[in-house]
């Protein structure tokens, strides 16, 4: 995504495979994750989230330019019928 698409971009959410097209870089850890927030903030976006699956979530903004790691929690699930489909 170039420079003059970023300008335009409030907020971006990616995951990790989004992330490695966009930006180039790999992304398995959390601190990938934190790269890939710190390259997009450059580039103009303004908040820039990065969903990691079972490792949680990175964001940063333009006001919050240090990445944030958004842990999951572990939970029992009791019934996944149709719980795509809401």
């Amino acid at each position: 995504m170039g420079c003059d698409v970023c300008q335009n971009v409030d907020i971006i959410c990616l995951n990790e495979t989004e992330s490695e097209i966009i930006t180039g870089l790999t992304v398995t850890s959390v601190d990938e994750a934190k790269a890939v927030t710190s390259i997009l903030l450059e580039r103009g976006c303004r908040t820039v989230i990065v969903t990691l699956g079972a490792q949680g979530a990175v964001f940063a903004t333009v006001d919050q330019t240090e990445a944030v790691h958004v842990p999951t929690r572990l939970v029992e699930a009791v019934d996944t019928t149709v719980s795509a489909d809401i």
